[in-house]
Formats: C-alpha cells, sequence, structure tokens
C-alpha cells in the first residue's frame, strides 16, 4: 500500500509548523545567539541539529522531531546513537560543554511520555525533552 500524496505533504507541514513553534519558543525563552540548521563534525561523525544556542560558553544542541506512532520511537533512538557518536568521537575529549534537548511533537495515542523517557534516559547528554502538541500552540512540559 502507499501513502496518498496529500498524506506526505501533511507530515512535511507538521513538521514545518513544529520547527516553527520550536523556534518561536527558543526566541521567547532561550537567552543566547540562536542558529538553525548547524552541523557539527568532529571528522570521524557528524550530525545536524535543528538549533543550537550559544550562551557563557555553553553550547546547546536541539533536534526537533515529530513522534506519531511508535516506529518513530526506532528513528528517536537511532538518531541519539548518531548523536552519542558524534558526543563519544570528539566532543567529551576535548572538553567542550555540550548539551542536547529534544522539542517532539507528541500526536500520538500509541506513544507515552514515558515511552520517550525510556529511551532518553539511556542518553547521558540528553538534558530535557521539551513536548508540544499538533493541537496547542503551548509547551507540554
Amino acid at each position: 500500500m502507499k501513502p496518498a500524496p496529500q498524506e506526505q505533504f501533511m507530515v512535511l507541514k507538521d513538521m514545518r509548523h513544529l520547527l516553527s513553534q520550536a523556534k518561536t519558543f527558543l526566541l521567547a525563552k532561550r537567552p543566547g545567539v540562536l542558529h538553525t540548521n548547524r552541523f557539527i563534525d568532529t571528522g570521524w561523525a557528524n550530525v545536524e541539529f535543528d538549533f543550537t544556542v550559544q550562551s557563557e560558553g555553553l553550547l546547546t544542541c536541539f533536534l526537533v522531531r515529530p513522534i506519531r506512532q511508535a516506529s518513530d520511537l526506532i528513528r528517536l533512538r537511532a538518531l541519539l546513537e548518531d548523536v552519542r557518536e558524534l558526543v563519544d568521537s570528539g566532543i567529551k575529549r576535548q572538553g567542550v560543554p555540550f548539551s542536547l534537548e529534544l522539542i517532539l511533537g507528541l500526536n500520538s495515542d500509541d506513544v507515552t511520555k514515558s515511552d520517550i523517557t525510556q529511551i532518553t534516559r539511556h542518553f547521558s547528554f540528553v538534558e530535557k525533552t521539551i513536548f508540544f502538541s499538533f493541537d496547542k500552540e503551548k509547551a507540554i512540559h
């Protein structure tokens, strides 16, 4: 079976809306310089972060992802493994103050916050997870 073309468009539109919500949230709540689509490359690994905020010597990276179904949890875990490889291949060794925050659009009856916590607790560099609802404009903490 193949999804209808409009379904694919809706996914892209949801992601664009989620990125817009996240940017507005970060501009209002986080001091520092906000960068978008920043690549960090250690030579061994590289990851593109949706946003980074630099303030007082600390680099906080943000990944924004929609969570619509249980299979999105597998993709989230794989993404966090890529970040772990980045951290282990140079960031930790060079002493760069690094933390990661996730901004997740949670719109699923199949996935709960505790399901996500079960994954993120295995990654010490995940500082915080911020949840947005596709139906609401505010963050759900």
